[in-house]
Order: structure tokens, then C-alpha cells, then sequence
């Protein structure tokens, strides 16, 4: 690993290199029980371990609150040192970050996790935000299934291109797959983009069918109060005055149906929200925003029979009649 390291660091854009069980996005040794000091002896916590090398958490920018970064000049650090993350912490129930520090885990399996805490890292989404920040703890281990490259922004199609050459070179006959850390985080969310996507289609399609429905009973209605139209007009009125008769009804129904729809669609999704463990407040300007928009939709639709009635010469209602 060293000397592919190394060899991937000859690019000017590369940053860091490191090698791990799992990046953000994936899963580590999940639900390794495992003993911290000052717990009786039956008692455990649940955590997810992941095996890093030294250069772990500089690559993916983790922030330490407290403690140190793993240093590959001492020989310690492999053999007992780990860091842990500020939900480890809470879980334990020490009192601080900065309390943890020289705080010891050990574990009844093979040395995993086992070990003195040297640093605590601050809690970020490892996981989708439908799950909760769990206790995580980061290990030294020789065994590293990914490679993670850190590089400047920009260059991304340079750096993969160098990344497969090297280990081309490195290891002719190993087949290199890569990707970006940001289409791990995309993958955690398929079945929510799938879900926008149908809802989308459909969503256009209902306001196409009612649009339609609405401009069929604008039309209907202006027929039907043709009489009332010309007499109105023998009468003095406008064809402003009018076209605001024909479309105040309308709209008050457009209205209404928005005021009964609101409800419902908060309630759809306060519900689907409620499988996310993080979800965000409903953005109200959207909701406004949204009917806004579906109110001039209905007002174009609308208005374009009330301004053919309303200049509609009154000769033709007497007709009519």
C-alpha cells in the first residue's frame, strides 16, 4: 500500500491517499459488540468499526474535536489506538470528547474493537439520512479492500485516468472499478429519486386533466349565463366587468379545492418523512409558490372563455333566446 501510495501521489492534483474497509456510504464491521472502560463486566455497546490507515480521516476531511489523528511513525498506534465518533461518546456516556481521550474498549473477539481512544472525530452521516449518526470507531488495520484518492477540484477525469495507469502498472491482471464518493451518497437515495420521478409524471399529468376539466366548465358556464351576459351588457357593463363575473366563481372553486388539498399533501409528507431519521422542515414558500402558479394556470385557462364571452355582442344572446 505504501507503494502504491506513493505512486499515486506523483500527480500534482492528488491531495491524499488512503486505504479502508469502508468509506461514507458503505458499511463497516457493523454491530461488534465491545466493552468501555468503567462499564461492568456484562455490559456493551453496539458499534460499527471500520479499519482505516493513518491517513483516513485527512483524506476524507474528518474534523477531530478532540484528541489526535493516528500517526504512522508510532507503533502504538497499531497495535491500540482508535478514535471514535462524537455519538460513541454520547453512547458511552462520558462526559466530553476531550473526556474520552485515553478512555479504553476491549472487545471479547479476535482484538477488534479493541483499544485506547486517542481522538474523537465530530459525528457527520456515514449512513443515508434515514438512519440515526451511530456509534462509530475507526481502527488501524493492514487490510484495506478500497482506496480512496483525495484530489483537487476540477479534476476529476485527469486524476481517474492516472489512478487506473498506476495500478495498471502496479498490478497488471487487477481489474480497477472507481467512482465517485458523491454516487455512493447518490445511491443511498435511488428509491427517493425513483419515487420524485414517477410523482413528477404524474403530478403534470393531473394538472394537464384538470386544466382541461376547468376549461370545459369555463366554456359551459359562459354558455349557460349567455342570457344574463347580453342583458348585463344592454345594461351598461363592460366586457372587464364581465370576464371578472365569469372568472371570480371559478376561481373561488380553484381555491377551495387548494385549501382542501394542502392539508392532505402535508399530512403524505409528514408521513413519508417519517422515514428518515433527519428530514427537513416543509419550506413553506413552495407551498405558496405552488399555488401561485397553479392559480394563473386556472386563470389562463379561465379567462380566455370569459374574454370570449364577454365580447360576445348582446345581438347574440337575443338570438339565442
Amino acid at each position: 500500500m505504501e507503494t502504491l501510495r506513493d505512486m499515486l501521489l506523483t500527480h500534482p492534483a492528488v491531495e491524499s491517499v488512503s486505504a479502508a474497509v469502508a468509506v461514507p456510504g458503505m458499511n463497516g464491521w457493523r454491530g461488534q459488540l465491545s466493552f468501555p472502560e468503567g462499564w461492568g463486566e456484562d455490559e456493551s455497546v453496539s458499534l460499527e468499526y471500520i479499519g482505516v490507515d493513518a491517513f483516513y480521516l485527512r483524506t476524507m476531511g474528518l474534523e477531530l474535536v478532540a484528541g489526535r489523528d493516528f500517526d504512522p511513525e508510532r507503533t502504538t498506534d497499531a497495535e491500540r489506538a482508535v478514535i471514535i465518533n462524537e455519538a460513541a461518546v454520547r453512547e458511552v456516556g462520558w462526559a466530553s470528547a476531550a473526556d474520552a481521550i485515553g478512555k479504553q474498549f476491549t472487545s471479547p473477539g479476535s482484538g477488534k474493537p479493541d483499544g485506547v481512544v486517542i481522538g474523537v472525530v465530530r459525528d457527520y452521516n456515514h449512513h443515508g439520512l434515514q438512519e440515526e449518526i451511530g456509534s462509530i470507531m475507526y481502527g488501524l488495520t493492514p487490510v484495506g479492500g478500497l482506496v480512496a484518492v483525495r484530489f483537487a477540484r476540477g479534476q476529476s477525469a485527469s486524476v481517474q485516468e492516472h489512478v487506473h495507469s498506476v495500478v495498471e502498472a502496479f498490478h497488471p491482471t487487477y481489474t480497477t472499478r472507481s467512482w465517485m464518493l458523491g454516487e455512493g451518497f447518490a445511491r443511498q437515495y435511488e428509491q427517493e429519486v425513483r419515487l420524485g420521478q414517477v410523482t413528477g409524471v404524474f403530478s403534470i399529468l393531473a394538472v394537464v386533466i384538470a386544466l382541461l376539466g376547468l376549461f370545459g366548465l369555463a366554456a359551459y358556464e359562459a354558455v349557460q349565463r349567455t342570457r344574463e351576459i347580453g342583458i348585463r351588457k344592454v345594461l351598461g357593463a363592460s366586457s372587464s366587468r364581465i370576464m371578472r363575473l365569469l372568472v371570480a366563481r371559478t376561481m373561488a372553486l380553484v381555491l377551495a379545492g387548494y385549501a382542501v388539498a394542502v392539508p392532505i399533501v402535508l399530512v403524505a409528507i409528514g408521513r413519508w418523512q417519517a422515514s428518515f431519521a433527519y428530514a427537513a422542515p416543509v419550506f413553506v414558500p413552495y407551498v405558496v409558490g405552488g399555488g401561485l402558479g397553479l392559480g394563473v394556470l386556472c386563470l389562463v385557462a379561465v379567462g380566455y372563455q370569459a374574454f370570449r364571452a364577454g365580447r360576445r355582442r348582446p345581438v347574440h344572446a337575443l338570438r339565442m333566446e
